[in-house]
């Protein structure tokens, strides 16, 4: 059996816009390499300077990624180190499931978890199921 896939989705509004670099940190960060394959993230904010340098915080320059934050609906796609980035422009429906599934959708891995803007990941979570532990 091949080793399992993870995404870890979230959706950003502004609200958010200051925690996100540690909350992405907390996933890319950790003893032993990243606790994801995949992260997708729906932006649903106006703050689009502050959320690229959040983004840029966390994941370094993003040379040769155009049109960035994304708008009018399109996404970005870029890897970084060994973890594929998936950044869209989520219209606000007033609906936070509507959201979290539209980010759910977008997820290409085996298993799929949510965490908020707010959030950091905990040691230990999310690398087992990368590791088969």
């Amino acid at each position: 059996m091949g080793k399992a896939t993870l995404t870890w989705t979230c959706i950003i509004g502004d609200a958010h816009v200051g925690t996100l670099a540690r909350m992405l940190k907390s996933i890319l960060e950790r003893p032993g390499g990243p606790a994801a394959s995949e992260i997708v993230i729906g932006w649903n904010g106006a703050n689009d300077e502050g959320f690229a340098a959040a983004i840029e915080d966390a994941f370094g320059p993003l040379a040769g990624v155009s049109d960035f934050p994304p708008q009018s609906g399109n996404e970005v796609r870029f890897r970084h180190k060994t973890v594929d980035v998936v950044i869209f422009d989520q219209e606000w429906k007033k609906d936070f499931a509507a959201a979290r599934n539209e980010t759910h959708q977008r997820a290409t891995s085996d298993w799929i978890g949510y965490i908020d803007g707010d959030d950091t990941l905990l040691a230990g979570h999310g690398s087992d199921i990368l590791t088969g532990g």
